[in-house]
C-alpha cells in the first residue's frame, strides 16, 4: 500500500492539476499543494482550449458542479492536446467495484471526494503514466523526424545519380570507343548502386525500429496490402499531409488520394472513418 506522508514525489514535484469545481476548501488540493503540485482551479468546464490556460498533467473533475459533465468531457477529448490527458472524476458515494466493472472502458477514473488520500494515490499514478506517455511521444516525435531527414537525403542521392547517368549516357554520341567503355563500366556502377541503394527498403528498416508492429497488425488485417499501401500507411503513421506523401511517393496529389480511398477498401473502413484516425489507433 503506498503511504502518502513517505512516497517520493518526484514524480508529480512541479506537475500542473487542473481542479474543476467550486468546492475550494475540499482537503486534498492543499494536500497536493504542500507537495509542490501546481493546483490550478476552475469553477465550469472549459470545452476550448483557450479556457485552460494551462496544460494540466491530470484533470480532476467535480461531477457534480454539472450534470452534463460527461458530455463536456468527450468534448474536452475532442481537442487533440487534450484527449489522451487522465481524468480524475469525483463522486459523492464510496466507489463499489461494480462502479469500476461499469467504467472501465471510460477514459476517467472515478474517486470519492472525501477520500483525500485515495484522491493522492489517483493522481500519483495519473501524473506518472502523463510524463512517461509524453516521453514516448516526444521520442516518437523526434525518431519520427530522423526518419523523413534520411529518407529526403536518400531520395535526393539517387536523384542526383540518375542526372549523372542521364549525362553520361547523352556523351557515349560524341566520344571514342574507349571511353565510351569506360563511360559505360560507371554507367553500370550507378545502376547497381541505384539497383542496391532502395532508398525505401532503408526507410522500412528503420520505421520497424520505430513501430516495431505497425506493419504486422496491418497485414494481419490483410495480407495482401501491397509494398505501396504498406509505404502510405507509414507516411500517415508519421502524419505526413498530402503534398508531403504526394513528394515522398513519387505521384500526384490525385494519385495519394486515389491510394488513400484503395486503402480505405483494402483495410474494410466504413464510409463515416478516417483512415488517419484509424491509422494512429494502430499502436506499436
Amino acid at each position: 500500500m503506498i503511504n502518502i506522508d513517505t512516497e517520493s514525489t518526484s514524480d508529480y514535484n512541479e506537475a500542473i492539476i487542473s481542479v474543476v469545481t467550486t468546492d475550494k476548501e475540499l482537503e486534498f488540493m492543499e494536500l497536493l499543494k504542500e507537495r509542490n503540485v501546481k493546483v490550478h482551479l476552475m469553477d465550469a468546464i472549459p470545452t476550448d482550449i483557450e479556457s485552460w490556460e494551462v496544460s494540466p498533467d491530470t484533470i480532476i473533475l467535480d461531477n457534480k458542479i454539472d450534470k452534463d459533465w460527461e458530455s463536456k468531457l468527450d468534448s474536452i477529448r475532442k481537442i487533440s492536446a487534450y484527449k489522451d490527458i487522465p481524468v480524475i472524476v469525483l463522486n459523492n458515494d464510496e466507489v463499489q467495484i461494480e462502479d469500476v466493472f461499469s467504467n472501465w472502458n471510460k477514459e476517467f477514473l472515478f474517486v470519492q471526494r472525501e477520500n483525500s488520500k485515495s484522491i493522492l494515490r489517483a493522481v500519483m499514478a495519473t501524473v506518472k503514466y502523463w510524463k512517461r506517455l509524453n516521453s514516448v511521444l516526444l521520442k516518437t516525435n523526434q525518431l519520427n523526424r530522423i526518419l523523413s531527414t534520411n529518407y529526403l537525403i536518400l531520395d535526393a542521392k539517387n536523384e542526383c545519380l540518375e542526372k549523372v547517368q542521364q549525362q553520361l549516357n547523352q556523351l557515349h554520341t560524341i566520344i571514342t570507343p574507349e571511353i565510351k567503355k569506360e563511360l559505360l563500366k560507371i554507367d553500370d556502377l550507378i545502376a547497381d548502386n541505384l539497383k542496391k541503394g532502395d532508398h525505401y527498403q532503408l526507410f522500412k528498416a528503420h520505421f520497424e525500429e520505430v513501430h516495431p508492429l505497425f506493419y504486422k497488425k496491418l497485414l494481419a488485417i490483410n495480407e495482401d496490402l501491397s509494398n505501396n499501401d504498406l509505404k502510405l500507411a507509414a507516411f500517415l503513421k508519421m502524419n505526413f499531409n498530402n503534398s508531403e506523401i504526394s513528394f515522398f511517393m513519387g505521384i500526384s496529389i490525385a494519385g495519394v488520394k486515389k491510394a488513400i480511398q484503395r486503402l480505405r477498401v483494402k483495410l474494410g473502413l466504413q464510409p463515416q472513418e478516417s483512415l488517419r484516425q484509424f491509422i494512429f489507433t494502430i499502436e506499436v
